[in-house]
């Protein structure tokens, strides 16, 4: 009988961050549920930096020296890869926790401004997505995606974290995020039971993107969807 302790687990963590973040306080009312979202997104913002970051210097130290390389300890990467979204999930918990306590009676949503953070953010994934694009169709030799898409990690980052050039309020976000990190949460417990050996690796590696690929579909979805919704007028 094979050893199901890492995959119990991971879904105890997740499941159990989940239960102790997202389920109804006994006073719950619109302030707190806006506090829970708001402070969902900021663990979204917070833990994708520190990921992009640490994944910059775990490119930098691979083109070291071997002697180099194993001054860095097993923990990165196992905080990079196996513990990523579980990290998230518990740094959502300790900061909707913390702005309860301090008993805070508005709540905002802090972005970057439109210029020139979103557009270098756009530039910066177009850019990414035209190079992948161009080696694909003319066969011109390049690593793979997983090794490659350190760089676009950054500007991932920057998009969820700056504004739109048109922002009418935070909710689309919000809830765009929401279901981001649900949806998030079924592919990680997925794959974390279906997938073993190099495969669960590499979806891994997929997974630190796909709650922001998750999100940016469902937010510009319903950017649109709303944009197309007829205006209700009322007559006096």
């Amino acid at each position: 009988m094979s050893n199901l302790t890492d995959e119990t687990g991971a879904t105890a963590m997740v499941l159990g961050a989940i239960l102790i973040g997202f389920s109804r306080l006994k006073n719950e009312n619109n302030l707190t549920h806006q506090l829970r979202l708001h402070s969902l997104y900021w663990s979204v913002i917070v833990v994708c930096t520190i990921t992009a970051g640490c994944m910059c210097l775990l490119a930098i130290v691979s083109a070291m020296p071997e002697s180099i390389k194993q001054l860095l300890p097993d923990s990165v990467f196992f905080f990079l890869f196996e513990l990523n979204f579980a990290t998230l999930l518990f740094v959502f918990v300790i900061r909707f926790y913390y702005v309860l306590s301090n008993k805070t009676n508005s709540v905002k949503l802090n972005l970057l401004p439109y210029k020139p953070y979103n557009i270098i953010a756009k530039t910066g994934i177009l850019l990414f997505a035209i190079f992948i694009s161009v080696a694909i169709i003319f066969d011109i030799p390049y690593s793979s995606f997983s090794d490659n898409f350190i760089a676009l990690l950054p500007f991932v980052v920057l998009l969820i974290a700056s504004k739109e050039k048109e922002e009418p309020n935070d909710s689309t976000r919000l809830t765009a995020m929401t279901f981001g990190v649900f949806i998030n949460a079924v592919l990680v417990l997925t794959f974390t039971w279906v997938l073993y050996g190099l495969q669960y690796w590499d979806a891994l590696v997929y997974l630190m993107v796909s709650l922001q690929t998750v999100f940016f579909i469902i937010y510009y979805a319903m950017r649109f969807f709303r944009s197309k919704a007829p205006i209700q007028t009322t007559l006096a």
